[in-house]
């Protein structure tokens, strides 16, 4: 017997007599069927469905029969199915590119990085091998690097002004340090 076929054990018939016998010499008469072995039925093992993400593959739900060794979509092994048609293959990155940007006095920058749409990732690289934590390419502002100049006063020939400040990255000029 299989899963789904009844089987038998040995028989012989007599076409004289028209009885059935265990043996082939006709000495033990048996029943007619007896010698039936019931379908087994399938023994299924479930497969539970499992998304795909971006690096690793899913599959869809299904059964493995321990009898007959095959494959099913069903719990009742009703539609046979080829093994690995079930996998979900993994879906990849779907990155967004974010280019550097260079950090003022007064303004944080940063360095390029990308993010996935799907997995909501970030990464240093385009192809999504280095994972990199949210926030880790920010450049914080620099800050002013001032200088300070006194006040001068004016002559009759050359020009005066007023105490101020200049900062050396930005070339910008203030009224106070800060």
């Amino acid at each position: 017997a299989t899963c789904t076929t009844p089987g038998n054990t040995a028989y012989w018939h007599c076409d004289r007599c028209q009885k059935y016998f265990s043996d082939a010499n006709g000495n033990d008469e048996i029943q007619e069927n007896s010698w039936v072995i019931n379908v087994l039925g399938h023994d299924m093992t479930p497969h539970t469905a499992a998304a795909a993400t971006c690096t690793t593959a899913g599959n869809s739900a299904y059964w493995y029969c321990n009898q007959c060794q095959n494959y099913f979509s069903d719990a009742n092994g009703n539609n046979e199915i080829a093994e690995n048609s079930w996998v979900i293959s993994a879906l990849g990155h779907n990155m967004t590119p974010h280019d550097a940007v260079e950090a003022s006095c007064t303004t944080d920058g940063n360095s390029a990085y990308w993010d996935c749409n799907l997995c909501q990732k970030y990464f240093s690289d385009k192809d999504g091998k280095n994972q990199i934590e949210e926030d880790s390419w920010v450049i914080l502002a620099l800050g002013h690097n001032t200088t300070p100049h006194d006040a001068v006063n004016a002559t009759c020939t050359t020009a005066g002004n007023s105490a101020y400040w200049s900062c050396t990255q930005c070339d910008k000029y203030f009224l106070n340090e800060d």
